[in-house]
C-alpha cells in the first residue's frame, strides 16, 4: 500500500503532466501519441524509494474526441481528484461499522462474466462506497487459514530468522519495487513477495525456514487474483470496454520472461506501531487491492457518504472466506474516474474482551497491477458507440 505524496514526487508529477499537455497539442496530435498513464509505484510505506511503472497509454485524435476527454486533461484531473480528496480526508481516530454487510459471491461474478445482474451489483457498491465485500467459495477456507498460519509463524520468528528467511527488503532485480523483508522505525513489519517468470514465489529461501510456504501462499493469492480479476473485468464491462481490454492487462504472474518479477505483489504485513494510527491514509497504485478479512479488524475505508468505516466487523461477512476489494489509481485513470481509488488506513482496534489495549493486526493484501510497460491501444479496447447491448 502507499502513501501520501511527497513534494519530490509530486515535482516528477508535474512534470509528467506537462510534457502530455504539450504532446497533445503538438502539431502530432494525429499520430500515435505514448504517454504516461498515472503515478508511480510509491513504496514510501516501506521506507525505500519510490520507482516510477508507466503503462503507456496509446491515443489518437479520434479516440480522444470517442472519450470526450483529451489523455492530458484526463491525468490532470484524476491527479486533482486524488490529492484533494486526501487531503480532505478526516484525521481523526474513530470509524463506523456498516450494520449489514452486502456480499458477493465470487462464483456469480465469474459465471456472469461482468456482464449480469451481480457484476453490476458490484460496480454499483465500488462506485457508492469504494470497497465491496466479495465471498470467496467456501473450500477456500483452509487455503486462506494456511496462508494466515504460514504469516503467524513467519512473524513469529525472531528478527534474524526473519531476515535469513526473506532476505533485508531491497529493491527487484527488474525494477518492479521492492522485495524482502522489513521492520519500519514505528515498529511495523512488511514482508514483499513476487512470483518469478515460472511462477514460485520469490524470495525463494522462505521455504528453507517454513516448509510448504511457498504452496500455501500461492494457494491464497491465486484466490486472491481471481477476486481482482472478476472486478477488473465488471469494471471493464461497466465503462463500455471490450472485454478484456482492462483485465487482460493484469500481471497475474503468467507473462513475465525469464529473469523478471511480477510487479503485482503479495504483501504480509504486522502491524505493532504504538499509534492508533498503525498506517495513515493512503490511494494504492493499483487496479485493484484484494484484502482477505483478517481475525484482527483495523482496515478502514473512507466512505463518501458516511466517514471512515470498517467494513470487516460488519454483520454477515464471513471472516472465513470474505475479502475487501478496493479500486487503486490505474482503475481509476483508466475508467475516465467513473471508479474512484479508496482511501483507507489501518488502525489499532481494542481487545475483544472491551479492554483498552490495542492488538497487532496480521493482513495479507494482493497488490494487483499491470504488466510493466504494457501497450493500451484504446482503438483495440473502446466499444463503437453505436454497437448494440454492450454496457
Amino acid at each position: 500500500m502507499e502513501k501520501l505524496i511527497s513534494p519530490q514526487r509530486r515535482m516528477i508529477l508535474k512534470a509528467i503532466l506537462v510534457l502530455t499537455i504539450f504532446q497533445c497539442c503538438s502539431a502530432f496530435l494525429r499520430t500515435p501519441l505514448d504517454v504516461m498513464s498515472r503515478r508511480f509505484l510509491n513504496q514510501r510505506t516501506c521506507g525505500h524509494q519510490g520507482k516510477l511503472v508507466m503503462t503507456a497509454v496509446r491515443t489518437e485524435e479520434s479516440v480522444v474526441e470517442a472519450t470526450r476527454r483529451t489523455v492530458a486533461s484526463t491525468i490532470r484531473d484524476d491527479l486533482k481528484d486524488l490529492d484533494q480528496r486526501l487531503y480532505a480526508a478526516p484525521f481523526a481516530y474513530g470509524s463506523k461499522v456498516p450494520t449489514h454487510a452486502d456480499c458477493i459471491n465470487l462464483l456469480d461474478l465469474e459465471l456472469e462474466d461482468g456482464a449480469g445482474p451481480h457484476s453490476r451489483r458490484l460496480c454499483d457498491i465500488l462506485v457508492r462506497d469504494h470497497y465491496a465485500i466479495i465471498k470467496l467459495p467456501r473450500s477456500s477456507s483452509s487455503s486462506l487459514d494456511q496462508m494466515w498460519e504460514t504469516a503467524d509463524k513467519f512473524f513469529g520468528m525472531d528478527q534474524k530468522e526473519k531476515a535469513l528467511a526473506g532476505g533485508k527488503m531491497s529493491k527487484a532485480a527488474n525494477n518492479v519495487g521492492v522485495i524482502g523483508w522489513g521492520q519500519m522505525s514505528d515498529g511495523n513489519e512488511f514482508l514483499e513477495m513476487r512470483l518469478t517468470a515460472n511462477g514460485q514465489i520469490f524470495p525463494p529461501s522462505l521455504d528453507d525456514f517454513i516448509p510448504d510456504f511457498t504452496s500455501s501462499t500461492r494457494r491464497a493469492r491465486e484466490l486472491l487474483m481471481r477476486a481482482s480479476k472478476a472486478v477488473v473485468v465488471a469494471a471493464e464491462r461497466k465503462v463500455g470496454l471490450r472485454r478484456g481490454g482492462l483485465s487482460n492487462l493484469l500481471d497475474d504472474g503468467r507473462m513475465h520472461a525469464d529473469g523478471s518479477l511480477s510487479s503485482t505483489q503479495h504483501r504480509f504485513c504486522f502491524y505493532k506501531s504504538s499509534s492508533q494510527v498503525a498506517f495513515e491514509a493512503h490511494t494504492d497504485t493499483t487496479f485493484v487491492t484484494v484484502i482477505p478479512c483478517s481475525k484482527i479488524p483495523g482496515l478502514e475505508v473512507l466512505s463518501p457518504e458516511e466517514g471512515w468505516i470498517q467494513p470487516e466487523s460488519s454483520s454477515g461477512v464471513d471472516q472465513t472466506c470474505s475479502v475487501i476489494v478496493m479500486p487503486g489509481e490505474m482503475l481509476q485513470v483508466l475508467t475516465g474516474g467513473q471508479f474512484q481509488a479508496a482511501i483507507h488506513r489501518v488502525t489499532r482496534s481494542s481487545s475483544s474482551e472491551g479492554g483498552s489495549s490495542a492488538q497487532d493486526r496480521v493482513s495479507a493484501p494482493l497488490l494487483v497491477r499491470g504488466r510493466i510497460l504494457e501497450q493500451i491501444d484504446n482503438k483495440s479496447i473502446l466499444l463503437e458507440a453505436d454497437t448494440p447491448g454492450t454496457r
